[in-house]
């Protein structure tokens, strides 16, 4: 059975994951919800609070395009 990167990603529980767009100077970043992803954010200069097992990340999207 063939799956898409999404579907792969929800069956393995990623329980976020960002695509970039270089060019537009975007970031849609996806959360699993529900075993289903949802997109939380287009980013281009928030920072965002990413939840992991024993880390607490937060990320600074303005920072990625200078």
């Amino acid at each position: 059975m063939k799956y898409s990167l999404n579907q792969l990603y929800e069956k393995m529980g990623v329980k976020s994951y960002i695509l970039v767009d270089g060019s537009a100077l975007t970031a849609e970043v996806f959360e699993l919800i529900d075993d289903k992803y949802e997109k939380i954010k287009n980013a281009q200069d928030d920072i965002i609070e990413f939840k992991l097992d024993s880390c607490d990340i937060s990320f600074d999207f303005s920072k990625i395009w200078e």
